[in-house]
């Protein structure tokens, strides 16, 4: 799991997860953040704090679905 700081504003969470290289997923991603003309680096990161269960498709932080 990747040790730089959640790009969530106001959040100070460290680790988490790598934005998915599925463009339309990573579009979802970029949305929920809600950042002004912001664009990800290969570095970003989102902290566990902003993510349920379901989140997973296999229930386990490994999978990703996504699909709001």
């Amino acid at each position: 799991m990747p040790t730089g700081c959640c790009v969530v504003p106001l959040c100070s969470g460290r680790g988490g997860y790598y934005f998915p290289t599925d463009k339309k997923i990573k579009a979802k991603w970029i949305q929920a953040i809600r950042r002004d003309k912001w664009v990800p680096t290969k570095w970003s990161t989102v902290c566990k704090d902003h993510f349920v269960k379901e989140d997973f498709s296999d229930g386990v932080s490994s999978k990703f679905i996504f699909e709001y």
